[in-house]
């Protein structure tokens, strides 16, 4: 049984986690903020100002660069110095959509998902492309270990694109509803989540065929991630944070949270930072 730090301080729901390189935490909440903690004792370190509607997706490059997207009618995503918080630019691409989802290619090429169904592709601070073909909202995204990138979306699907030029390579009918969550394994294993579905499903990067499904939370899935050790870490509606062994599926550990779990980040060291819904704390496991 693990008792997890709280780190407080938004004063509304938090939306967004993403843990950096250098062991700094952030969190996008519902009050238009993104506040940065220290991963060693969780300290506050500086709050991130400037979306005028709330934070719903954080993503951070490998230099520190942190960006976040935020919800309609804003919609816009902000780039921010990872060294003293700095606003650095602002990126216009989804006008009067929210932007729902965030991922940075090795190569610094970010990716932007967006209720209006399109997924942005910027370079440099410049749109560059846009990638269509989902027919509803993109709520994950996930850069895979082949230089591919996954999107989740609404319409029950992922899509397979190349991160290099946005070539769409493939569709995977994941779930019978929303796919509420991607992630890609050090191995390039992809695992999903889907919307009023309990179980998560394990997908081969080679063809896009149903490897496994791992079975052990009662209600639906909400989001994934991957540790340091290749390990797959899940949240749910039913109050835990589960972690599996990334090479068979078997569940290692149940961490038991105070509410549903909507929201996960996962640290270089390997810790979990997740959001429980109708509280504005984060939880440090």
């Amino acid at each position: 049984w693990r008792v997890p730090q709280k780190l407080d301080g938004h004063t509304g729901t938090i939306f967004a986690l993403a843990a950096g390189p250098d062991g700094t935490a952030y969190s996008g909440s519902d009050d238009c903020t993104v506040r940065a903690w220290s991963a060693t004792d969780g300290t506050h370190l500086r709050t991130l100002r400037g979306h005028t509607a709330g934070v719903a997706a954080l993503a951070i490059w490998r230099d520190g660069t942190v960006y976040s997207g935020s919800f309609r009618p804003d919609g816009s995503i902000r780039v921010w110095s990872g060294i003293d918080g700095r606003c650095l630019s602002v990126l216009e691409g989804h006008p009067g959509k929210s932007v729902m989802a965030l991922a940075v290619a090795h190569d610094g090429t970010l990716f932007s998902g967006s209720a209006d169904s399109t997924i942005r592709v910027w370079s440099d601070g410049e749109h560059v492309r846009t990638l269509s073909g989902h027919t509803s909202a993109v709520l994950d995204l996930a850069i895979g270990t082949r230089g591919r990138l996954y999107s989740a979306s609404v319409d029950t699907t992922i899509r397979v694109w190349s991160v290099a030029n946005g070539t769409h390579l493939t569709t995977i009918k994941a779930h019978r509803e929303h796919v509420s969550a991607v992630a890609v394994g050090l191995d390039g294993t992809v695992y999903s989540a889907g919307t009023h579905e309990s179980a998560i499903r394990v997908w081969s990067e080679q063809d896009g065929s149903l490897l496994r499904t791992l079975h052990g939370h009662t209600w639906s899935v909400l989001c994934l991630g991957v540790n340091t050790d290749g390990n797959l870490v899940s949240g749910s509606l039913d109050k835990t944070v589960r972690i599996w062994c990334g090479a068979t599926g078997v569940l290692l550990e149940t961490l038991r949270a105070r509410s549903e779990v909507g929201r996960l980040a996962i640290g270089m060291d390997n810790k979990v930072y997740t959001r429980c819904d109708h509280e504005f704390k984060v939880y440090v496991w």
